[in-house]
Order: structure tokens, then C-alpha cells, then sequence
């Protein structure tokens, strides 16, 4: 009998022990080195041990026992191998099979009759050698036939023995049995030898291209996903999911660094009491804004100084807001301000019509330095300009007109030499306008008009030579129009009505060649109309109405188209030929 056995292949089943779950922190160079070693040992798991992710299942080992009765074959678990291993067991089964065939030519070649020559001696033999040659042929067969689940496009197997060669190697081992007995033996173990050296089949499977592709799969999923992570470490480390990035923005600003710095603009206790618009603002600036602008105190102050404007203005119900009070954007983005071309510090406010409700806080003049236009026109501002305007030293619009400001104007206002336009009409201001008014050397416009300023004009008006209007209308002056007023050759509109003027009309009003209106009506002015009123070619509006004014309106108006009302009606004295509308 020929016993068949094959070499029993054992291995065991290596798997990737998945990495724990890595939660990113605020420290992102931390993170990024842990995300980075875990690559590494990915990298390191595959490229020695390439199916333990993507062939999970086995590799399956030839395995046969006794291939003689059952032809029983086991299949162990896979284990990942590397191909250096494979490659070096496909070489050396080749070396063997060219071994093995050399061996089985070599004994049909001794022995090429042998099998003829002993058919009658030895038939007993034959049928046994050749009943045992078809059962190994058939057991082979069944053993392939087994085997082919495994469907390796590397695997080859070793073609299968020809059964007339294991006949013919039968055959050659009897017939050497006429040699002498330890020749004979050596002959036979030497066949059985080389019969069972052919009848080698423990190859291993190689893994299948297939596999190696979803391997590739695998690989490049677990690239992608530790660059994410990488990409999330970076994001935590900037701070794009924590919740209170402001202080560590701030550079580690405390409390007391802010108040060192803003105490120059609003005074400390106000930025200590809890409620306050200063402590509302502080409080911004600490635990909302974003942007860091430690650096640059002044744009520090200014930033500061709009959100105490905003709470004290009552912010959150203006008609437009955008983009106030968001950490996120520059001031000068935030509605109605503009700031220089650097887009750094403010120029321009200019927010008309919008339900600011409040009192202007004293912090302005001190926080916006380079603040050169102020125009909060019909709002709701109400209390008392603050002397600080003074300190607005590039200011040349101040427009606070329809508001509800009361007390009286400022004398420091007069001090802001640039100011080129001041207009508070229509507010509740009572007192006088001040004696220094001549420092406005610049001033084009001063409208008063609407209020309750009840003394005199002051002569020195007649110092601010650029004035191009003089709005002074429903007040309660009183005394007469200073004869200084005819040095103002640049104005254009006088509007005095609706005083308690008295005195009469000053004769220098004819060197007001510019002028354009000039309305006296509703005072008590007295005495005659001056004829060189006439002189004035540039006249379109004329009224001297409700007075106790006498004498004739110039012909010479006759040939103009200015629109002209006196009392000229027929209880009056007043001659007039071309009025447009006579008052009795």
C-alpha cells in the first residue's frame, strides 16, 4: 500500500485592533501628533500585514490527513502573510516538482519493460499495483475537486499524476526485487520517495487580485479619514468650535487692563456699577467682540465708545441696525458710521430718522477723536449737549436738528475752530448765543431756529465772515439786529422771523449782495423800510410782514421776480407796488 500524506499548514488569524476614539481639544499641535502616529501605525499594519483589514475571512491551507480511506482535508484560518514569504514557498515547491519529475523519468528509463515482463508472474501484483495507482488518481481528483471554493486567480495547482506513470513506477520497484534484497529495498523506498514527493498538493492559496484591490480601498478610506482628523484638530486648535474664544483672542486681557485703558474715556466708577451703559459696553468688548484690537488703543476706545452710543441711544430698537454690535465685523462696516480710506478710524455718523431715544453719552468727544461729521437728525435725543464736544477738535458738521435737547448751547462749542455747519434746530435750548461765537471762523451755517434763546444777537456775528446762512427763526430774541450784520457778505439766507426784534432795519443791510432771502417778519421792528433794500439784485424772497414798519418797497423789485410781502393793505402805510402778497 502507498500512503499519501501531505504537510499540514497551521495558522492563526491576526486582527487590527481598531484605535480609540481620539477627542480633539483646544491644543491642536497635541491632537495633530496623535492623529499623526495613528497613521503611522496604520501604515505600519498594512504594509506587513496587507489582508488583516481587507480579508477578514481566511486563508485557506490545503490540509489532508490520510489521503488512503477518507481524503479528509481541514482548512485553518487565515492569517495574514506577506508576499516575500509566498513568493519564497511557490520557489521552492517549483525546485521540488523539477525534482520529483526528474526522479520519476530517471525510473521509468531504468525499467522500460517492466511492467511487460512480469504481467503473467506477477498478475497478483499488477492488479493490486494498478487497483492502488487508480484509487491514488481518484483520491487526487476528489481532493481537487474538493478544493475548488477556493477560488485564487494566483493559486495554480500541481498538475495531477498520470496514472500509467505511477504503474510504470510500480511496476520498475517489483522487478528490482530480483536484485539483491538491500538493493531492492533501496529501490522501493526510493520509489515510494519520489511517488510521494509527486503527490506534494500543500500549497498555500495566494490572496486573490480582488482582495488586494479592496485592500488598496481600505488603505486610502483610512488616509482620508486621518486627514480629516487632522484638518478637525487644526480647526479646534484656532478655536472655531469653542464657545468663548474672546479672551484667548484678547491675548489674556483682564478686567482691570480694559479699565486701565478706558478710563481715560468714561470715568472708573461707571465702568464698575453693574448696569451701567459703561459697564454694558466693557462687557462687550471682554466676553463678545472677537476682533483683537488690544494692540491699537485708539481703535480700542473708538470701538468701545459706539457700543457705550449704542446703549445709550437705546440700540435695539433703531429702525437699522446692521451689523452693530457684531464681534465679528469692523466698526467701520457697522450702519451709518464711516471711517477713513485705511478703514481704521471714524470720520463720519450719520444716522437720521432711525428712533434713536436717549441722551448723547459724554464718552464721544473723548472716544472718537478723528470724528469730523455728526448728523443724528430727527431722532429722540434728548438731555443737554455736553461740553466735551469741545474736544471733537476736527468736527465740522455738528447737525442735531428735531431732537428734543434742552439747556443751553455750550461755550466750549464755540471753541471747535473747524466747525463749518452748526445746526440744533428745532430742540427746546434756551439761554443766549455766547459772545464767542467770532472763534467760529470757518462757520458757514448757523441755524438756531426753532428754540428758545431769548437775548440778543450778539454784534460779534458780524466777525464770522464765510456764514452763508443765518437761521435764527422762532426764538425769543429781542432787542435790535446789529449794524455789524451788514459785514457778512457772504450770506445768502437771514431768516430772523418770529422773534421779538425791535429797533429798525440796519441801512449795512444793502451790502449783503449775496443774499438771497431775507425775512423779517412777525417782530416788532419799527421806523421806514431803506431804500437801498433795492440795491440787492439778487433778492428772490422779501418778507417784512407783521410790523410796524413804514415808507414804500423799492420799484426796482418791480422788475425781478422776487416774491415780496409787506403790510400793505389798506389800514397800512406801507406803499408797495409789486408785492406779491400785502398784509393788513
Amino acid at each position: 500500500k502507498i500512503s499519501l500524506h501531505t504537510t499540514t499548514t497551521t495558522t492563526t488569524t491576526t486582527h487590527l485592533k481598531p484605535s480609540p476614539s481620539i477627542h480633539p481639544s483646544s491644543q491642536s499641535y497635541q491632537s495633530i501628533t496623535i492623529t499623526i502616529i495613528i497613521i503611522i501605525i496604520m501604515s505600519q499594519s498594512i504594509t506587513s500585514d496587507p489582508t488583516s483589514i481587507a480579508d477578514a475571512s481566511t486563508v485557506v491551507m490545503r490540509n489532508t490527513s490520510d489521503v488512503q480511506h477518507s481524503h479528509e482535508y481541514k482548512s485553518s484560518s487565515s492569517i495574514a502573510r506577506s508576499y516575500t514569504d509566498e513568493e519564497l514557498a511557490i520557489a521552492n515547491n517549483l525546485r521540488e516538482r523539477k525534482k520529483n519529475e526528474g526522479s520519476r523519468r530517471a525510473l521509468l528509463m531504468d525499467h522500460p519493460n517492466a511492467r511487460d515482463s512480469n504481467d503473467n508472474d506477477n498478475n497478483d501484483t499488477d492488479d493490486c499495483s494498478s487497483s492502488a495507482s487508480v484509487e491514488t488518481g481518484a483520491a487526487v481528483k476528489s481532493l481537487y475537486g474538493n478544493q475548488k471554493y477556493l477560488k485564487s486567480s494566483r493559486s495554480k495547482m500541481l498538475p495531477s499524476v498520470n496514472e500509467d506513470d505511477v504503474m510504470g513506477a510500480e511496476s520498475n520497484a517489483q522487478g528490482n526485487g530480483k536484485v539483491k534484497e538491500d538493493a531492492g529495498n533501496e529501490a522501493s523506498d526510493e520509489n515510494e520517495s519520489s511517488l510521494l514527493s509527486l503527490l506534494n498538493f500543500s500549497k498555500p492559496i495566494v490572496p486573490s487580485s480582488s482582495s488586494f484591490g479592496r485592500k488598496k480601498i481600505v488603505f486610502a478610506f483610512i488616509v482620508m479619514f486621518s486627514v480629516i482628523g487632522i484638518i478637525v484638530a487644526i480647526l479646534f486648535g484656532a478655536g472655531v468650535f469653542e464657545d468663548d474664544s474672546s479672551e484667548d483672542a484678547q491675548e489674556g486681557w483682564g478686567r482691570e487692563d480694559y479699565i486701565n485703558v478706558l478710563a481715560v474715556v468714561s470715568p472708573r466708577n461707571l465702568l464698575d456699577t453693574v448696569g451701567s451703559d459703561q459697564y454694558r459696553a466693557l462687557d462687550w468688548i471682554m466676553s463678545v467682540d472677537k476682533l483683537n484690537v488690544t494692540d491699537d488703543e485708539d481703535r480700542l476706545k473708538q470701538r468701545y465708545t459706539l457700543c457705550v452710543f449704542f446703549y445709550s441711544l437705546n440700540g435695539e430698537d433703531w429702525l437699522l441696525n446692521t451689523s452693530w454690535l457684531d464681534g465679528n465685523e469692523n466698526e467701520c462696516t457697522w450702519y451709518g458710521v464711516t471711517c477713513g480710506q485705511d478703514q481704521r478710524m471714524i470720520e463720519r455718523i450719520e444716522i437720521e430718522s432711525n428712533m434713536l431715544a436717549g441722551s448723547l453719552p459724554e464718552e464721544l468727544a473723548k472716544g472718537l477723536p478723528t470724528l469730523s461729521y455728526f448728523n443724528l437728525e430727527q431722532n429722540g435725543i434728548h438731555g443737554s449737549l455736553s461740553k466735551n464736544f469741545a474736544d471733537l477738535r476736527n468736527l465740522s458738521v455738528l447737525s442735531l436738528r428735531d431732537n428734543t435737547l434742552s439747556g443751553t448751547i455750550p461755550i466750549h462749542l464755540f471753541d471747535i475752530s473747524k466747525l463749518k455747519i452748526l445746526n440744533l434746530k428745532d430742540n427746546a435750548l434756551s439761554g443766549s448765543i455766547h459772545i464767542t461765537i467770532d472763534r467760529l471762523e470757518y462757520l458757514e451755517e448757523l441755524d438756531l431756529g426753532g428754540n428758545r434763546l431769548d437775548a440778543n444777537i450778539p454784534s460779534e456775528i458780524g466777525q464770522v465772515k464765510y456764514l452763508r446762512k443765518l437761521d435764527l427763526t422762532s426764538n425769543l430774541l429781542v432787542s435790535s439786529i446789529p449794524s455789524t450784520i451788514g459785514r457778512l457778505t457772504s450770506l445768502e439766507y437771514m431768516i430772523l422771523s418770529n422773534n421779538a426784534l425791535t429797533g429798525t432795519i440796519p441801512s449795512e443791510i444793502e451790502f449783503l449782495q449775496s443774499l438771497i432771502q431775507l425775512r423779517l417778519d412777525k417782530n416788532n421792528l419799527q421806523g421806514q423800510v431803506p431804500s437801498t433794500i433795492g440795491n440787492i439784485t439778487s433778492l428772490t424772497l422779501l418778507k417784512i410782514n407783521d410790523n410796524m414798519l413804514s415808507g414804500s418797497i423799492p420799484s426796482s423789485f418791480c422788475y425781478t421776480n422776487a416774491t415780496i410781502s409787506a403790510d400793505c393793505g389798506i389800514n397800512n402805510t406801507i406803499i408797495c407796488e409789486c408785492c406779491t402778497t400785502c398784509f393788513d
